[in-house]
This record gives C-alpha cells, sequence and structure tokens, in this order.
C-alpha cells in the first residue's frame, strides 16, 4: 500500500482489466497478511509475558522467538510470492515502475537513501 492508503500498483498506468486483477488480488492478500501480523503481534505479547516472570523459562522465551521468527519469515515469503503474481499480470515498462516502487518504499521505511 502507499501512505495515502491506496496500493503501489495504482501509480503505475494500467488497463481496466489489470487495476481489477491487482486490486482483487491485493484485496484478498491484504486480508490475509493482516491475519499473520496479528498472529505475530500476539506471539510478541505472549513473550513480553514470559519476560516479566520472576523466574523467566529460557526455553519457552527461545521457542517464542523461533515461533516468531517462523512467523515473520511465512509473512515475507507470502509478500514475494504476492509480488511475482502481480508482476505477472504486467507488462515490462510496468514491471520495472512496480519494482521501482518497492523499493522505494523499501528503502522509506528501513530510513536509507537511495
Amino acid at each position: 500500500m502507499t501512505q495515502k492508503g491506496g496500493y503501489l500498483f495504482e501509480e503505475l498506468s494500467l488497463k481496466p482489466e489489470q487495476a481489477k486483477l491487482l486490486r482483487e488480488k491485493a484485496v484478498s492478500f491484504h486480508g490475509e497478511i493482516d491475519k499473520k501480523r496479528l498472529e505475530v503481534i500476539h506471539k510478541r505479547i505472549a513473550l513480553v509475558g514470559l519476560l516479566r516472570s520472576d523466574r523467566p523459562d529460557r526455553e519457552a522465551i527461545d521457542t517464542t522467538i523461533f515461533q516468531i521468527s517462523k512467523m515473520q519469515g511465512e509473512i515475507q515469503r507470502m509478500v514475494a510470492l504476492h509480488i511475482l503474481d502481480a508482476k505477472a499480470a504486467l507488462d515490462k515498462d510496468q514491471q520495472k515502475r512496480f519494482l521501482d516502487l518497492i523499493e522505494e518504499a523499501m528503502s522509506k521505511r528501513t530510513g536509507r537513501c537511495s
């Protein structure tokens, strides 16, 4: 999504059928990804609960950290597959612009300058 609440692909010059297809895919994807992110939040809250203990169970903490890492890896995989799926619906010029927009958005989030 863009900062304005829209989708990155909306900044491309898309044919109406491309826009419709990508919008449908994006709505479905964001529903799934939001569920996964909520699971990570709950797992992080559980981790803080473990850390609060007077006698923290280090094995449970390690297990919870591993579970969070696994969930984050699943989210990253879902994102990559979604990008590939969207890319497949675009022509070469649109693909380049789409990936440039993604790279730009990622750079802004990490605070890097291009």
